[in-house]
């Protein structure tokens, strides 16, 4: 690993003439596709301003966050070959988003450990307790069993599970397996 970290710096360090600056530019697709993100980032920090303004504040950082990813990105991906040096492409700006999807994900994981979620119905929040408690990932039937030994909950079939281990998938509270019916913390 330190010899391509350490390959990568002399790559970025040898790159372009160091009387003049270099120039990256993003071509045509990817551009669009950056300033679509910018967008939906703001949109988000817009409407988060009240309810939520960790996430608002967080969310504001976020275009210049993708931009710097942007560009260490491609730059990675200059060293190994899959684009050529000044040019973006969306190579670079998907692996971005990626990055950035992915602490956005745990910006809000923290949140909700440290506050605990506001969105979840009472099932939700009993699924989300045992996910947390557990030491293991919580299954399906785990999940199904608990809720028709309690009173309040006992109304809940397992495909009404599944669809909660899903939402759970997408919110970034866990980790679906569906192939083992399981459920993670992230």
């Amino acid at each position: 690993m330190n010899q391509e970290l350490t390959g990568l710096i002399e790559y970025v360090q040898n790159v372009g003439d160091s009387e003049s600056e270099s120039r990256c530019v993003m071509d045509r697709k990817t551009h669009r596709k950056f300033f679509q993100r910018i967008k939906s980032c703001r949109k988000i920090q817009k409407d988060a301003e009240e309810s939520n303004p960790s996430l608002s504040g967080f969310m504001g950082k976020c275009p210049g966050h993708l931009g710097a990813l942007t560009l260490i990105q491609h730059w990675v991906a200059c060293y190994y070959g899959e684009e050529h040096p000044g040019k973006i492409t969306s190579i670079s700006f998907n692996r971005a988003c990626h990055l950035l999807d992915y602490y956005i994900g745990q910006f809000r994981l923290l949140q909700i450990q440290i506050a605990g979620p506001d969105d979840l119905s009472k099932a939700q929040l009993y699924v989300f307790n045992r996910l947390k408690k557990a030491s293991k990932p919580i299954t399906l039937t785990q999940i199904y069993m608990g809720f028709r030994n309690n009173k309040n909950l006992a109304n809940q079939s397992t495909k009404q599970v599944k669809s909660m281990f899903d939402f759970f998938h997408q919110k970034g509270y866990g980790n679906y397996d569906k192939e083992k019916g399981t459920l993670s913390l992230p």
